[in-house]
């Protein structure tokens, strides 16, 4: 076995000894996973756009206007009296069809509960567009119906109407414990990493071990080669076990596995080198501890570990890429929800190796020996 990967089992034996390292790579992570995961699951499952439609329309346009905005993805419930709960309802006029008739302006009357899911929210909103512009091309095309609207088979072939996003837009907001898992994951690894790896980089610097073990057939690059494998390899147990809990108690859904397991080793590997920095530099115990907390914390708020990325303002999300956690998370969704390949993942992972180059330059440089 090489010197570095040996120093590594040897760090990383130490640290699966702690009793403390179970609680915060597993058991509290999973806590987590179960509190955020249930919050963020109400629109996991994209259920069906519910809609109260109240139809006062004596004419037979009202009819039509309905048959037009029936869609697979909505629950239309036509009721008589507005009802006391609701989550979405539309009024038809009386003078609906008479208004159409005499060709004047229409005002439907749309009232949406606050409370309610949002993406629903738009659906329905999409849905009554498309079917006010089917009944406009109906009287446009054919303004002799406009005293009788068009039968069924007009409906269906008279115009389509298709909606569209522009290249970039957000049309989904990743949710659920596909969202969940992955960010505290990321928010975690750096916790472990940077605590653990920090103050025991700093205890065999000031107990003398390094130094002993520089005396015999180690380099200096050997030692730091050996403490960066021993970080990383912490950072993948606790990804491999969390992700697989998730597989077996969440059904976790990585996309493809292959990319997701890159950002996950390109993510330890960042942290591993910020962690050797850290335990160069400061001395004492509970400043490495607060100043990894306060990394942590500080790049899981701004790199969407906490709550979606694609939720934010654009100016946070500008701010949020001088971070490696928005990278890690961007990546994931994108892997996760959006479906994305390798051409565009490139780059997540070409600034993940960015971040861990520029870590691990400061570690090398400022690596101690001994006091």
């Amino acid at each position: 076995m090489s010197r570095p990967w040996l120093i590594a089992r040897l760090d990383l034996q130490r640290m699966v000894r702690d009793r403390a390292f179970f609680f915060w790579s597993l058991a509290f992570p999973v806590f987590l996973i179960l509190i955020f995961g249930n919050i963020y699951r109400g629109s996991e499952s994209n259920p069906k756009a519910e809609l109260v439609v109240i139809n006062h329309d004596n004419g037979g346009w009202g009819n039509y206007f309905l048959a037009a905005l029936d869609h697979p993805d909505m629950v239309i419930t036509p009721v008589k009296t507005r009802p006391q709960e609701f989550t979405r309802l539309l009024q038809i006029p009386a003078d609906f069809s008479q208004r159409i008739q005499e060709m004047k302006a229409q005002k439907l009357l749309f009232i949406k509960n606050p409370d309610a899911s949002r993406e629903a929210a738009i659906r329905v909103e999409t849905r009554i567009i498309q079917a006010l512009v089917r009944l406009v091309a109906a009287v446009i095309l054919n303004p002799e119906s406009a005293a009788e609207p068009p039968g069924e088979q007009l409906l269906q072939e008279l115009v389509t109407v298709q909606t569209g996003f522009p290249p970039g837009t957000i049309t989904r907001v990743p949710s659920g414990f596909d969202h969940v898992i992955p960010g505290i994951l990321v928010h975690m690894l750096m916790i472990l990493i940077l605590i653990y790896g920090g103050i025991t980089v700093m205890i065999d610097r000031q107990s003398g071990v390094l130094s002993r073990m520089m005396s015999g057939p180690i380099s200096r690059a050997d030692l730091w080669a050996g403490k960066f494998l021993g970080r990383l390899l912490a950072g993948l147990l606790q990804a491999a076990m969390l992700v697989g809990l998730g597989l077996v108690l969440f059904k976790l859904n990585l996309g493809n596995p292959w990319l997701s397991l890159f950002i996950i080793i390109l993510f330890s590997a960042s942290m591993a080198s910020l962690s050797i920095f850290l335990g160069s530099v400061f001395r004492k115990e509970e400043v490495i501890i607060g100043l990894a907390i306060l990394f942590a914390n500080l790049f899981a708020a701004l790199g969407g570990c906490w709550w979606p990325i694609e939720v934010v303002p654009p100016a946070i999300r500008a701010i949020g890429m001088a971070v490696p956690a928005w990278w890690a998370m961007d990546a994931f969704h994108k892997v996760i929800f959006f479906h994305e390949g390798i051409d565009t993942l490139i780059w997540h992972y070409a600034v993940l190796m960015g971040y861990t180059l520029l870590f691990s330059i400061l570690a090398i440089r400022y690596f101690k020996i001994k006091e």
